[in-house]
């Protein structure tokens, strides 16, 4: 397995250090097709990439730069390859950033792509223990 190389706002550590990626499939209890929900989402990021002008969502929403939704298929792309769970689903919001949430037994957590390379991220355990960050990457360019 590749690591993926994060550079948080604090220090740099590996994506299999992050806290935000540290559940592993098993804590997660999934129902059905596993592939079912990867598709599911690349559908759902397949629409975000069409947020590109602003006042996509008709009240007003900023456009949701490109390079954003670069940040968020390749890191997609790395989860899908490390087996890791489906978000249970991606969202553009007003603000031009692209989320992506989990939210399964009992779990929460969410990643927000505020800008390319950039992330912040906030996770609520079974245990109801909340943790957040924020974190840089490089990756190549490349939409899905």
């Amino acid at each position: 397995m590749t690591a993926i190389t994060l550079e948080p706002i604090a220090s740099a550590q590996s994506v299999a250090s992050e806290s935000f990626l540290q559940t592993s499939s098993a804590n997660f209890s999934a129902v059905g097709d596993l592939n079912a929900g990867w598709r599911r989402i690349i559908q759902q990021l397949l629409v975000i990439q069409t947020y590109r002008d602003d006042d996509w969502d008709g009240d007003g929403a900023d456009a949701i730069p490109v390079g954003i939704i670069d940040s968020a298929s390749w890191l997609l792309e790395r989860l899908q390859s490390t087996d890791y769970p489906a978000p249970s689903r991606a969202t553009g919001t007003p603000a031009g950033t692209v989320v992506f949430e989990w939210q399964m037994a009992g779990m929460y957590q969410e990643i927000e792509f505020v800008a390319p390379g950039k992330i912040e991220w906030m996770r609520v355990d079974h245990a109801g223990q909340k943790s957040h960050g924020a974190a840089s990457f490089i990756h190549d360019s490349k939409t899905i």
